[in-house]
């Protein structure tokens, strides 16, 4: 099984081979696309060695730091847990947490196989959602209004097989699968957009549904100076 030193050099060597456009920041990389999406790549140590994680990020050029719905209260640089969206990569028997290897050949193999994996679902992200503009005609504030209170419905549900249906229904997790996003942070940041491009308009709509029941337990108090931005 092989060390921590020698799996990091594997994944720099990758790195730049396929996707020579991220630049690292402490595991951490980063691109900007030029259609104004910024776009984290993550590589995490697993708590017992010989293991690690892969976390992506979206974030859009613009926005302030979405670090307040995160557990990092002072991020260093961009990184997923700073994004507006976040997903972790799982192989195809939905393990998240995997082991270094046994050799070189089988680390290279590996992240290979994650990091293109990773391009192809920011890609499709970036080609799909561009600035990010799109996304209000997709997610009108009535819309985030009934996904606060599928929400809340999820939240007092025992049943796991009926949380997961819920969750489903959701429209704002069935319009970005794998991403499961949360009701206020995507509130905080349509009213971002529109403040953006549109005048304004619906920036006070959006905001309201942040106080919508079952919301409250995201909303610390960090996540209010993003609310505080936008007045």
């Amino acid at each position: 099984m092989m060390d921590a030193s020698a799996f990091r050099r594997i994944r720099r060597r990758v790195m730049k081979r396929v996707a020579p456009d991220f630049c690292e920041r402490k595991a951490v990389y980063i691109r900007e696309t030029a259609k104004g999406q910024l776009h984290c790549i993550e590589f995490a140590p697993g708590r017992f060695g010989n293991e690690f994680s892969v976390d992506m990020g979206v974030h859009f050029s613009g926005l302030p730091s979405f670090e307040a719905f995160g557990h990092k209260p002072k991020a260093q640089h961009p990184e997923p847990d700073t994004c507006c969206l976040q997903r972790r990569w799982r192989d195809s028997a939905n393990q998240q947490l995997l082991p270094y290897g046994d050799s070189n050949d089988d680390a290279e193999r590996l992240i290979t196989t994650i990091v293109v994996d990773c391009l192809r679902l920011l890609d499709t992200f970036n080609s799909t959602w561009g600035n990010g503009e799109a996304l209000l005609d997709q997610l009108p504030p009535s819309t985030l209004v009934a996904d606060a209170a599928i929400f809340k419905r999820l939240l007092d549900c025992a049943d796991l097989q009926e949380r997961e249906r819920l969750s489903g229904s959701m429209t704002i997790r069935s319009l970005l699968p794998g991403w499961f996003p949360h009701v206020s942070p995507m509130s905080i940041m349509l009213a971002y957009f529109a403040k953006q491009f549109r005048e304004s308009d619906g920036v006070c709509d959006y905001l309201a549904i942040t106080a919508a029941p079952g919301q409250g337990h995201i909303m610390a108090p960090r996540a209010r100076s993003l609310i505080n931005g936008l007045k």
